[in-house]
């Protein structure tokens, strides 16, 4: 995820408390929105804040009311304005308000057009950011990456402290732990759209931006202008399918890498089997010595530092470099570098992702047999991939399954545009192709390269969603953007 400086967020902290709306009976809960400007140095000009109360469970939107923290950049040529297009970066978790402070949605070169022609929105969802937010304690935090010790005696101490975990998040947090599912975020995106008095909207969404933006558009099919769904996942896809495609893209990512480090002279592995420093790190008994955290790091930390690594080519030079300092080769061996902070769980993340998806682990069994298919993928990677950490995390977490009716073939829907990497670690293609399969009318866009989501590393991938959501002209069938 992308981050702002201190400095802006606690100055877009401030402004989004101190931002009011007008509270009014009807679906959105306020049916205006009162803005006042939140732009520093660093932030976008223009910046604007706003918040918009909802119903906190929408089978009684005449109850209890919990806040969103929304912030705009209005469309720079208002005579040609087309509305509002809602922004999402990812997550769950992920700030759409500091996203868009930041300017990842408008690269001047490749997307100005959508700064010029539309009001950029962007939203906090439930939980997140300036909206209420989710309180956990320090049992969430011991947590950190999910167990490859799946003994019987191991992985039930690890589902019992997970679901206490989870019993003390519910206790500080209240009732909004068992309602900040994506169906729920869906409505509230709706609401926000009737606040800002819009017929229909337009959607740009990153890797689970695609996926809040596929359940708006299977709930709401004739309020979308135009959506791009980047980096895309598929909700239909069965939970150990969904896995094992993962850990095979983060394979073959790691793969990717090595082969940049063979073929460059300034990669600090040049000229050695980068899988085997890989593997001689991770199966250090006792852990690597770290500095940044104070211990060891095991080598499940690890491979979660070398995943976050991986999903962004431009940082590999970096991510040699630090694996050759935790391999010794620097001086005193220290993974202070690829284990940079204590490992912690987001609590939205896990909420949200164990009331959207299933589990499928019941038992130690069901989890060793599931880890031995990740090894036989990823043989270099295994100990951690996104997926394992959902299923493994979801394993004892008490939240109840929330609405799953928007995983079925999704119609009405006038223009989707679906994108998805040849060799992205996170979000496979295969979920990309799934998923505009289910959309009846939209069109796939690959990116043959390596990375999480075009948008993020292609200037061809970002001049198509610009000119998409400005035209609603979709490419062409079988369009590739190359690396």
């Amino acid at each position: 995820m992308m981050t702002s400086p201190l400095s802006a967020r606690s100055a877009l902290a401030a402004a989004i408390a101190g931002a009011t709306c007008l509270a009014a009976p009807g679906l959105a809960g306020a049916d205006e929105l009162r803005w006042r400007s939140c732009a520093t140095a660093e932030t976008a000009p223009g910046l604007q804040c706003s918040s918009l109360r909802v119903p906190l469970d929408w089978a009684r939107p005449g109850g209890p009311r919990v806040r969103l923290a929304i912030a705009r950049l209005p469309a720079r040529d208002q005579r040609r304005r087309i509305g509002p297009l809602l922004v999402n970066p990812g997550g769950p978790g992920g700030s759409a308000v500091e996203a868009l402070a930041e300017g990842l949605f408008t690269p001047r070169a490749t997307m100005g057009a959508l700064r010029e022609r539309f009001d950029l929105i962007g939203v906090d969802p439930r939980g997140v950011g300036g909206s209420t937010r989710l309180r956990c304690g320090p049992a969430l935090r011991r947590l950190g990456v999910p167990p490859v010790d799946l003994s019987d005696a191991a992985f039930a101490a690890f589902r019992k402290a997970n679901a206490a975990a989870g019993r003390e998040c519910r206790t500080r947090s209240g009732r909004l732990f068992d309602h900040v599912d994506s169906a729920t975020a869906a409505r509230d995106l709706d609401a926000v759209r009737h606040a800002l008095g819009a017929r229909r909207i337009s959607w740009l969404g990153l890797s689970y931006g695609s996926l809040l933006g596929e359940d708006y558009a299977a709930r709401y099919p004739r309020r979308v202008r135009a959506m791009v769904l980047d980096g895309a996942v598929d909700r239909a896809r069965p939970t150990e399918r969904a896995l094992i495609e993962e850990a095979t893209a983060q394979g073959r990512a790691f793969a990717a890498f090595g082969a940049w480090c063979a073929a460059t002279s300034g990669c600090a592995l040049h000229g050695q089997d980068v899988g085997a420093v890989v593997d001689r790190l991770t199966s250090v008994p006792g852990g690597v010595p770290n500095t940044a955290i104070g211990r060891p790091a095991t080598g499940a930390e690890i491979s979660y530092g070398l995943n976050e690594g991986l999903q962004m080519p431009e940082v590999w030079p970096l991510v040699a470099e630090v694996l050759a300092r935790a391999d010794g080769q620097r001086g005193p061996a220290d993974a202070a570098g690829i284990v940079r902070r204590e490992p912690a769980v987001d609590p939205l993340y896990r909420t949200v992702t164990c009331a959207d998806l299933d589990s499928g682990i019941a038992s130690a069994a069901d989890a060793r047999r599931l880890l031995g298919r990740v090894r036989a993928v990823a043989p270099h990677t295994w100990r951690y991939t996104e997926w394992w950490d959902v299923m493994t995390g979801c394993s004892g977490w008490p939240v109840a399954r929330r609405d799953r009716s928007t995983a079925g073939r999704i119609s009405g829907v006038d223009r989707v545009l679906v994108v998805g990497n040849a060799t992205d670690p996170s979000t496979p293609l295969p979920w990309a192709r799934g998923l505009s399969r289910r959309i009846a009318g939209s069109r796939l866009l690959i990116f043959d390269g390596v990375g999480h989501t075009g948008l993020l590393h292609s200037r061809c991938v970002q001049r198509q969603q610009a000119r998409f959501l400005v035209t609603r002209a979709l490419p062409p069938r079988g369009a590739v953007c190359r690396a």
